[in-house]
């Protein structure tokens, strides 16, 4: 594992044998090789379907026989190749949230551990044990939260682009209030609950290791690779990030804190409106 430091300015994660999904030097040598190969007729490729994108918005019926991509078979090609070279590899996953140093000992022990309400009521209780939190607070969280949801029960969330952590209005409420979203979620403006959990803890990221037999996104990662790969070539390339909901735990291979100069280089969270 590497997190180095080039001048204060500019930071690189690098594990061995994992993918960032926007680090082109984190992935297989060998699809590097590949995409530089295919790189011209990927960006024909990428040319011929917001060709027939604009022709859809121009012409709906189109869209009952959509207009096929001569170049279809170049990211297949790409696709299948890829598909090869990632195998047995592992990708890494950012989760963005509010830790106590117990929360932060117990995940680097025992890993991210899927949501669930027993989950909550442990992590409550140790904050409680430990006086961090009110009696009042405490009781009020046990009796509501968000925890059995079925939307967030039973999974650990993450996201796989160092560019998102630079996303201020998607994770500003995650590092601002204690025990995630299932938690802080009904508390945000209660005047006593709200402001309590905002002052438990520190903000974090976690860096996860996640099995790629565990993703369940679609654009499959093989397809988000190759489009990553244009993006990083053309202005008006975009991000192709997503969430990813894991059902299993999944270890973390280190949590930086606030503290650490690196959190500000990966965040820009000083020149954030809402600051946490």
């Amino acid at each position: 594992m590497q997190i180095n430091n080039f001048g204060n300015e500019s930071f690189k994660i690098q594990f061995d044998n994992h993918i960032l999904l926007d680090d082109l030097q984190s992935w297989p040598a060998k699809s590097l090789c590949l995409l530089n190969k295919m790189e011209q007729r990927l960006i024909e490729f990428y040319d011929e379907e917001k060709r027939i994108d604009k022709l859809l918005q121009e012409n709906q019926e189109l869209r009952i026989y959509e207009p096929s991509n001569c170049y279809q078979s170049v990211l297949q090609t790409c696709i299948e190749d890829i598909t090869h070279h990632i195998k047995g590899m592992n990708i890494i996953g950012f989760h963005c949230t509010r830790l106590t140093q117990i929360d932060i000992d117990d995940i680097l022990k025992n890993g991210l551990i899927p949501l669930s309400a027993s989950s909550t009521i442990q992590r409550l209780f140790r904050l409680f044990q430990a006086k961090l939190i009110s009696r009042t607070s405490y009781e009020a969280i046990l009796n509501k939260n968000e925890s059995s949801h079925v939307y967030r029960a039973g999974n650990v969330c993450v996201f796989h682009c160092l560019d998102t952590l630079k996303d201020a209005s998607g994770l500003y409420r995650l590092f601002r209030s204690w025990g995630g979203e299932s938690v802080y979620y009904n508390y945000e403006n209660n005047a006593s609950v709200g402001e309590e959990l905002r002052r438990i803890g520190i903000p974090c990221i976690v860096i996860a290791s996640i099995n790629l037999e565990l993703l369940n996104m679609y654009p499959p990662l093989e397809e988000r690779i190759v489009r990553s790969y244009i993006h990083k070539k053309i202005p008006a390339g975009f991000s192709q990030d997503c969430d990813s909901f894991i059902k299993k735990t999944v270890p973390a291979l280190q949590i930086i804190q606030r503290t650490d100069p690196i959190f500000e280089a990966l965040t820009s969270c000083n020149e954030w409106r809402n600051q946490i």
